[in-house]
Formats: structure tokens, sequence, C-alpha cells
């Protein structure tokens, strides 16, 4: 195996967690988990080289490919278990890329910097 996480654990806990709200799926070949709804999807890559996550959001009906991934948009890296983080600019508004996405999924990206038991992922490395 490519990690040390869990990743169909993880899955089966987001389902429960985050309800009918959104669809959760898991790539084990990618090592990735989606949440999904009508507005879009995030993308989470889990790298285990430093312990951290890799966040892409696709709007809704929009295809983006950044990175040479058609994931989205890049707009979150986490490392070291989510102690540290880095949050992407948008070079056309100046803002933030993360703070320019549905709260839903931004919701999802903090637990992962600030609550990883939340998600099931305490004390585990990417």
């Amino acid at each position: 195996m490519k990690n040390t996480v869990d990743l169909f654990r993880i899955f089966q806990h987001e389902q429960k967690r985050v309800g009918d709200n959104m669809t959760v799926y898991y790539n084990i070949e990618e090592n990735s988990l989606q949440y999904k709804n009508t507005k879009g999807t995030l993308t989470v890559i889990f790298h285990a080289s430093d312990a951290g996550e890799d966040f892409y959001y696709q709007k809704f009906g929009e295809l983006v490919s950044e990175n040479g991934k058609k994931l989205g948009i890049l707009v979150q890296k986490t490392y070291h278990n989510g102690q540290n983080a880095h949050l992407f600019q948008n070079p056309m508004t100046g803002g933030l890329k993360m703070f320019e996405i549905p709260q839903e999924f931004i919701d999802i990206a903090r637990a992962y910097q600030f609550d990883r038991e939340s998600i099931g992922l305490k004390g585990e490395t990417a």
C-alpha cells in the first residue's frame, strides 16, 4: 500500500459525517477522496511524503485543469498532519482561492487542518 492512511475507513467515516448534503467517493489508485454536491467537487489527495493533502475545487459544470490535473483549481495544501497549510492566491482577484469556494467545501478543508479527529485522521500520516 502507498500510504499509512486507511482510505476506506476514512471514506466510511466521512460518508456519515457529511450525511445527505454530499456524496463522498474514494479512489485507491489516486489515493484520494472526492466530496460532491450540486455546487461542485472538492478532491483531497493524500501524500505520504509530507504527511499532508492537496485540495482541488471544481465548480459544477466547469472543467478546469491546473498543475496537470483535471481536478479543478488547487486551493490548499496541508503538511505535517495538518499542522501547516498553504493557501493559494487567485491572481485575478488577489484573494485566497480557498475563500472563493462554497462554504461547505471550506469547512471540509478546514477540518483536515484544524479537526483531523473529526474525519478520522488523528495520529495518522497521509
